[in-house]
């Protein structure tokens, strides 16, 4: 019998369950006297002890011809490399063109569940419907991919695994679950090879742990965090990853009232976006430094900041920036008291808004009223604060409703006395049932 060229048992035994699976026979199809479903198994896992003639025996019963065993695993190494090209630009032309194209291609594409790329499959349809924003498939998706990588330890050095992670991460964040965001970012940080591939997922997983920190308030872990990685970012190959980091360094130490160091940061980051040409990003860092001049009562140096960001706008289409630009430089034109010109700005942010479609942010409406209620305009001003307060209620933010009540009770008090003393009840009521939360936490 002619002795096979030495081949690693693992590769053989791959080949043949791919070949029995393909006949759509079950272990116990192949079994008989001679040999048992669990030596089969033996053989498609690699095991060692195996004998020889046990391999060929099942080898001969899938038609499978040991001595051609080179030119088939060539044949499957060239059809796998196929698959990974046909892979990589379905994932350019969803990360970079359009998630409908590149699912149209997925579908078209015969990888079975059980083919070692059946993983990548999955992450990549995940990443489809995360870029549709239907959340639940995605989700799905992401841990289906999770769990074929689970099945074989080689198969974490492609950090799909890691990756899935860090993309239910951003689902749970989108949907305001801080705490299910952070514990998906820990398992990615932990199943992260460094010597395995996509290795930029490192630092997005990083950032991203460090963003949602920030969010969650927990400023002094998130700053700890941000100032270990800053370190690295040398190593760090994505310009928008490094602006990302930098822009979140900034929110947290805004946070902090460490405007100085927050303002120092926004002048680099502002430099950086201009040297590399990150129009964006350069716009999203002169709102950061307006806002820290507004909360120094810098308004002027506020003013420019805001009038910057409008300036470079006209190079882009992000109306949400110019949204927020046109409200933080209607609240710096309030502050110094330029009635019209505050107004003239605050309507054309609400404009905008209505226009464009997009979500109404309750500061835009506040603003204006607090317009009209510093030029006692209090009619005038009723209006928007009742918009803002409603938006306030729909986002689910208890803060800023009860302080946009305040207002309304403020205006309604000149206006009408019977509302005034609405409000003041919903202000007691509101305070009562922050009281409840506070003592039923405090005993949990």
């Amino acid at each position: 019998m002619k002795k096979v060229d030495y081949i690693h048992p693992i590769q053989i035994g791959e080949l043949l369950r791919k070949r029995r699976k393909e006949l759509g026979l079950r272990l116990e199809d192949l079994a008989d006297d001679f040999i048992s479903p669990s030596t089969i198994s033996n053989i498609e896992r690699g095991i060692t002890y195996v004998n020889e003639e046990k391999v060929r025996y099942v080898a001969d019963k899938l038609e499978v011809n040991l001595e051609r065993i080179h030119d088939l695993l060539a044949k499957e190494k060239q059809e796998e490399e196929q698959i990974i090209l046909k892979l990589s630009a379905i994932e350019n032309m969803v990360d970079l063109m359009n998630p409908d194209k590149g699912l149209e291609h997925l579908r078209k594409l015969e990888v079975p569940g059980n083919h070692k790329l059946a993983g990548m499959v999955h992450f990549l349809r995940g990443k489809v419907y995360l870029k549709k924003k239907n959340w639940v498939k995605a989700q799905n998706h992401f841990l289906e991919a999770i769990r074929i990588m689970e099945q074989k330890e080689e198969r974490s050095l492609t950090n799909i695994k890691a990756a899935s992670y860090h993309e239910l991460s951003r689902i749970a964040y989108i949907n305001n679950d801080l705490n299910q965001a952070l514990s998906y970012i820990e398992e990615g940080i932990e199943h992260f090879r460094e010597d395995g591939e996509r290795l930029y997922y490192k630092y997005m997983l990083h950032i991203s742990r460090i963003v949602y920190l920030n969010k969650a308030e927990r400023l002094e872990e998130a700053l700890r965090k941000i100032e270990s990685l800053w370190q690295e970012m040398k190593e760090i190959e994505s310009m928008d990853m490094v602006l990302e980091m930098y822009m979140v360094r900034i929110s947290i130490l805004i946070k902090l009232k460490l405007y100085d160091e927050a303002t120092g940061y926004a002048n680099q980051g502002i430099e950086v976006a201009r040297i590399n040409g990150k129009i964006e990003q350069a716009c999203k860092l002169w709102l950061q430094n307006g806002k820290i001049f507004l909360a120094m009562k810098k308004w002027e140096e506020a003013e420019n900041c805001f009038l910057t960001v409008l300036n470079l706008q006209e190079k882009l289409k992000a109306d949400p920036l110019k949204m927020c630009a046109k409200t933080y430089l209607g609240l710096a034109y309030l502050e110094q008291k330029k009635w019209p010109e505050a107004e003239q700005i605050l309507q054309e942010a609400i404009h905008l808004c209505q226009k464009s479609g997009q979500q109404s942010d309750p500061e835009t409406y506040m603003a204006l009223g607090e317009c009209y209620f510093r030029q006692s305009k209090y009619k005038e001003a009723i209006p928007y604060y009742e918009q803002a307060q409603d938006l306030a209620k729909k986002g689910a933010d208890r803060d800023g409703e009860h302080k946009i009540i305040l207002k309304l009770a403020r205006c309604y008090e000149q206006e009408d006395p019977e509302k005034f003393h609405q409000y003041v009840t919903k202000l007691y009521q509101i305070e009562i049932a922050a009281e409840e939360e506070r003592e039923f936490s405090a005993q949990i």
